[in-house]
């Protein structure tokens, strides 16, 4: 219908892997709302796929994922070897970016959500990662990231 918006909360769908449709018409959704979803399901490139069909041409799906990056897991990995995590699959910026390019969408914004500043006795791993080659401003920006909000676009 002309100049009805139709989104669809993915996440709030039963199973998702074993789903082969959405509840709207292909083609004809503005937002689809994935929240944590990717990070739960079994083959995130089958959801994202899936998603893209009931998009609309200049649509829109905003995805939550956790930033594997954050001190809060980095640091107990690094020091304990304890990856201490409540489950689901964990991202980094540029890998939910590529499996977004690889499934036919383009990244248009992204928001990083963090909680707290990097705690000051974990400094010295901005200042490594930038004598390794990294950019020490993005490092540190990643590290207090705890989650990325991404909106992307079928290309």
């Amino acid at each position: 219908m002309a100049g009805t918006r139709v989104t669809v909360d993915v996440e709030a769908l039963a199973d998702l892997d074993d789903r082969d449709d959405l509840p709207a018409e292909e083609g004809a959704v503005d937002v689809a709302i994935l929240g944590d979803a990717l990070g739960h399901v079994r083959d995130p490139h089958r959801l994202l796929s899936l998603t893209r069909r009931y998009l609309r041409p200049f649509g829109r799906i905003v995805c939550s994922v956790p930033n594997v990056k954050h001190f809060s897991l980095l640091v107990p990995l690094l020091v304990a070897d304890r990856f201490q995590h409540g489950g689901g699959r964990l991202f980094t910026l540029e890998e939910i970016k590529g499996l977004l390019a690889e499934c036919g969408f383009e990244t248009v914004e992204v928001e990083a959500r963090r909680a707290a500043p990097l705690p000051e006795r974990y400094r010295p791993l901005v200042e490594l990662a930038g004598r390794l080659g990294a950019d020490p401003r993005e490092t540190a920006a990643r590290l207090e990231t705890e989650r990325y909000v991404v909106v992307a676009t079928p290309i």
